[in-house]
């Protein structure tokens, strides 16, 4: 009988600083990991898996793998004590089932779960006790021996920007602990679109490397996704960062779960952990309505009931984000919309209808979205946000709402050029779509855009200076008036205005309470030692605000007509003709037909 490998037990890297609890939980509180990678149990000693990478979502899988077997193999040596046990949600820990077990070296143990059948929700787990003496686990899986319902062969797209410190480790990194693998050789391979054309594919062996025009993340993954198609090998893609923090688990555990899905169009969107706080969720999953809405922010996946909450689909997800986003190729019907970065994978999730899984243990780890919050950021958040809105179902106010928050936003914690970043995206929205077919490099707007990161630039501070850090202030009735008469003191002469600074860390969207009164805000990051200063200048502030109302103002009286030019051109600028014909060197690579 042949078991197929489901989930393998990960384990911490011990060169990174992640909590071991979100691998493994340890009685003694202190994991050992031998070496070579083996589990070292002394007699007495347990170690449990009810953790964010090695709990088994017994919900997720019956839903969508419905296997009808499942059995826990082991590698080791020595005599352990196994229990099987189920969390779940506002219970007390269920014990199911204990074996006691010998491990012979290079012997595999196979424990057929007979309570499998009768299992349908909660986070199923196990315990490895060591008796006897010394216990060493070399390898240990959850497997299955339902035969495949489908061959797998993934294509692991990467778009690579003037980052080779990111992306050849990375590469090094996939090839070593996932393409080396006998079991993994015929199933994965590694593809790197270059979009800076800098990168040497012979220090990257172990990839197929495509120079290619900078088109941004969407070209650059849509040029990814044509050569799969076009070598006609691959069934399916997974779209990652460039730098692929994420544990190599996550992509074997894609690879089964595509293997066994019988759910149609299957997408799976693996969640986000804060590079600064990896234990801590930043998204697993989104949906879009008017906004982006992130799931499960904040939740701690060291914690049992957060994990559990994790795992509650409370809020469908419609997009996966493409720092880890799997799929079938066949299931592709429309490629990218050229928005150049931001917004191009939820159109994507959106366009191909898929339906989007989240499981807990398939992630990676980036930075928190306020770390990229700069001009040129702000830009392509807006423009997306409203190109979406003339697609969907909003309306003209709603739409505009959406502009007047990111700006109105900007405006009130002093960063001027962001504002008018996103200012400078409703009128170039309001242009047409022919804007974006005529310039899919968007040379001439990047140039734009960096003029106006120039304002607003991050540079080390060192050494720190002294500021008033931000505490929580409460208003009283005068105070919460005069701040929203004042539009949050925007209006109020510098004279009012104190002089000593106030500190901010960076985020999506300031504080706006903290920094009322004040005439000059640091906005800085804990983690690279960077920051940049923004200062109250009512001028500038009134002469952004007038422009702005001039664009929104032309942008709500044409929506109805853009509107039906947007929804005309989406077939065309999402087609494979139209990235074929953008990948060449081209300034226009192909004008828009209405209606097709």
């Amino acid at each position: 009988m042949t078991w197929n490998r489901l989930q393998s037990l990960a384990l911490p890297d011990r060169t990174r600083d992640i909590s071991a609890a979100l691998y493994v939980r340890s009685d003694l509180g202190n994991l050992v990991i031998d070496d070579h990678g083996a589990v070292i149990l002394h007699d007495g000693q347990s170690v449990r898996t009810d953790t964010f990478f090695n709990g088994l979502s017994v919900e997720k899988w019956k839903a969508h793998c419905p296997v009808q077997r499942l059995a826990l193999c082991l590698r080791g040596e020595g005599q352990l004590i196994v229990r099987f046990g189920l969390r779940r949600t506002g219970m007390d820990r269920q014990w199911i089932y204990e074996r006691p077990t010998d491990l012979n070296d290079g012997e595999t143990v196979i424990i057929d779960l007979s309570f499998w059948p009768d299992l349908h929700a909660g986070l199923l787990y196990f315990s490895l006790e060591g008796k006897g003496g010394q216990a060493s686990i070399y390898d240990c899986w959850y497997a299955t021996s339902d035969p495949p319902l489908r061959p797998v062969r993934i294509g692991m797209v990467i778009t690579h920007y003037n980052r080779p410190t990111h992306v050849l480790p990375a590469a090094q990194r996939i090839a070593q602990e996932l393409l080396t693998d006998p079991a993994y050789q015929d199933q994965a391979a590694l593809i790197i679109v270059d979009n800076s054309r800098n990168l040497d594919p012979s220090d990257i062996p172990q990839a197929m490397v495509i120079p290619n025009r900078n088109l941004g993340g969407s070209g650059g993954f849509m040029r990814g996704l044509l050569y799969l198609k076009d070598t006609g090998r691959f069934t399916h893609a997974l779209f990652m960062d460039d730098d692929a923090a994420c544990e190599i688990e996550s992509i074997r555990r894609s690879i089964a779960v595509f293997t066994y899905a019988i759910t149609p169009r299957l997408a799976i969107a693996g969640a986000l952990l804060s590079a600064a706080d990896p234990h801590r969720l930043i998204e697993k999953g989104g949906s879009f309505e008017t906004y982006c809405h992130a799931h499960h922010t904040g939740l701690d996946m060291r914690i049992v009931d957060d994990l559990l909450s994790a795992e509650q689909e409370s809020e469908v997800a419609n997009y996966g984000a493409w720092w880890f986003f799997g799929f079938a190729i066949h299931d592709v019907e429309h490629f990218a919309f050229p928005f150049f970065l931001r917004g191009d994978d939820v159109q994507f999730s959106l366009g191909n209808r898929f339906n989007i899984l989240t499981m807990n243990g398939i992630a990676c780890w980036g930075d928190d979205f306020g770390i990229k919050d700069t001009p040129f950021y702000n830009y392509f958040d807006n423009k997306h946000h409203l190109i979406h809105a003339l697609l969907g179902a909003s309306d003209a106010k709603s739409a505009s709402r959406v502009a007047q928050g990111f700006f109105g936003g900007k405006l009130k914690s002093y960063c001027y050029a962001a504002a008018a970043a996103v200012s400078l995206a409703v009128e170039h929205v309001s242009k047409g779509p022919q804007i974006w077919a005529d310039n899919p490099d968007m040379e001439d707007i990047r140039n734009e855009l960096a003029e106006l990161s120039s304002k607003q630039k991050m540079a080390p501070i060192s050494p720190a200076p002294t500021y008033c850090l931000p505490v929580h202030r409460k208003l009283g009735g005068m105070g919460r008036a005069l701040r929203s008469i004042s539009r949050n003191g925007l209006r109020l002469p510098r004279w009012l205005l104190r002089n000593k600074p106030v500190a901010q860390r960076v985020t999506a969207m300031a504080n706006n309470a903290a920094i009322f009164g004040y005439r000059r805000v640091l906005y800085f990051d804990d983690m690279t030692g960077m920051g940049f200063i923004a200062e109250h200048d009512a001028r500038k502030a009134k002469r952004e605000r007038a422009l702005f109302k001039q664009r929104l103002r032309h942008f709500e009286d044409h929506f109805d007509s853009l509107r039906v030019a947007y929804v005309e051109a989406l077939p065309h600028l999402t087609s494979q003709a139209f990235w074929e014909s953008a990948f060449n060197e081209g300034k226009h690579p192909s004008a828009i037909q209405p209606g097709k």
